[in-house]
């Protein structure tokens, strides 16, 4: 169990770097979090501490691309500012 979580964890941060393509990284990062509850335990002191870094890269992903999509909003709100201008 604890193998197959620690891949799981090698394989979100592999997808967390990857900004490109927001809806697919959500995807499959929805995949990861299906397959990390058909695993079972790893022990619960270990499944915590593994819970607790798994989370960490799907809450740091998700906030990147919050913070993405808000830029592009802003650079889009700009655009039409400026392309407004007389």
């Amino acid at each position: 169990m604890k193998r197959k979580k620690l891949d799981l964890i090698k394989q979100a941060k592999e997808l967390a770097k990857k900004t490109d393509n927001f809806r697919e990284t959500s995807e499959k990062m929805n995949g990861l979090m299906d397959a990390w509850k058909s695993i079972g335990s790893a022990g619960r002191d270990k499944d915590d501490e593994l819970w607790n870094e798994f989370n960490a890269i799907i809450v740091r992903a998700s906030r990147m691309k919050e913070q993405r999509s808000s830029q592009s909003v802003m650079k889009s709100r700009r655009r039409a500012s400026v392309s407004r201008m007389p």
